[in-house]
């Protein structure tokens, strides 16, 4: 099966001006030691103003989104390939990462329910 280079999709949670840079706060794959998404900050490498941030996190957390969408598509059809070719291992490794990215779509519904 080929593989695909995948980057985990991010959900943003806010933005914030700090000296002068444009910071992004945001979750993706990473976790703690206990298990919970570790929340990051990246520069922003282009400039908004301020009353841009809430449209911008909207317009940039719906393309996550839908990239996280796809994925859970592909690893659909992954899972369907190797319950026929009766791989069980490779099942269950599949329907784990489906469970934790399903929870994090969820993330990504709270969030839009609380912002948009």
């Amino acid at each position: 099966m080929k593989k695909k280079i995948f980057h985990h999709p991010r959900l943003y949670l806010n933005i914030f001006l700090k000296d002068g840079e444009i910071f992004i706060n945001y979750i993706d794959n990473n976790f703690s030691s206990n298990g919970k998404r570790l929340i990051q900050v990246s520069l922003l490498s282009h400039t908004i103003s301020k009353n841009e941030y809430m449209e911008y996190l909207i317009y940039e957390n719906r393309k996550q989104l839908q990239k996280l969408n796809n994925f859970l598509k592909t690893q659909k059809k992954v899972l369907e390939k190797y319950k026929k070719v009766r791989n069980y291992d490779k099942v269950k490794i599949i329907k784990n990462s489906m469970e934790i990215l399903n929870e994090f779509k969820q993330e990504f519904h709270d969030w839009f329910k609380e912002h948009e």
